[in-house]
């Protein structure tokens, strides 16, 4: 019997949580090795901003930590970090340049954001590079679902009517055992480009592919 995605978001956010330290550590520090041997096709997409800008996320709930990635980033002279902010209307998110020194708050699910930046105008969602992508799920056609809020379709929804060589990179960022064999996609997903994992980075962008 198959899953509901209800169902399929309990079952992988348990098997998540359960990993001690010590794997997530590992998994981490795995995944942070197959992110910076990516790094150098992803730093070489053109942009037509002066610095480019990714935008992370600080993990949560058994996420695959992102701090070395952030860290990475923040270090990075031609590079940018942005953090998602979460606005007072259901579903609502802005993205917010980070310095990695602004003090961070707990929103109302727990998570971590800028703490001064509440409130403030965000950036537009065309004004990024990356997207580093939180998940619940994905699978070999780059398909993922979230927690289920809708906080980030609602925010790439304007990416549909870009061409795809004007819209950011969607870099999932998650743990192997969030792979599943398939998801059935709604109307309004877009596809992750690749996601990263302990095991590999996983490509599913044709213009990734046939840039090697």
């Amino acid at each position: 019997m198959s899953l509901t995605p209800t169902q399929l978001r309990q079952f992988l956010r348990h098997a998540r949580q359960c990993l001690s330290t010590l794997e997530q550590e590992q998994h981490a520090d795995l995944a942070f090795n197959h992110f910076k041997h990516y790094w150098p096709w992803l730093a070489a997409r053109p942009h037509a901003a002066e610095k480019k800008i990714l935008l992370g996320f600080i993990s949560a709930d058994g996420e695959l930590a992102t701090a070395k990635v952030l860290e990475w980033v923040l270090a990075q002279a031609d590079w940018q970090l942005a953090l998602p902010v979460l606005g007072d209307q259901p579903g609502e998110m802005t993205c917010v340049l980070w310095d990695g020194q602004t003090p961070l708050q707990a929103n109302r699910f727990g998570i971590l954001e800028p703490q001064s930046e509440r409130g403030q105008p965000g950036l537009a969602i065309q004004a990024i590079s990356c997207v580093l992508m939180p998940l619940v799920a994905f699978d070999r056609y780059g398909h993922r679902i979230g927690m289920g809020g809708g906080y980030y379709d609602r925010m790439l929804a304007d990416l549909r009517s870009l061409p795809e060589q004007q819209r950011p990179w969607l870099l999932g960022w998650a743990h192997s055992l969030q792979q599943v064999d398939h998801l059935i996609p709604q109307p309004w997903d877009i596809a992750l480009d690749a996601c990263i994992t302990e095991q590999a980075c996983h490509h599913f962008s044709a213009s990734y592919r046939s840039s090697r």
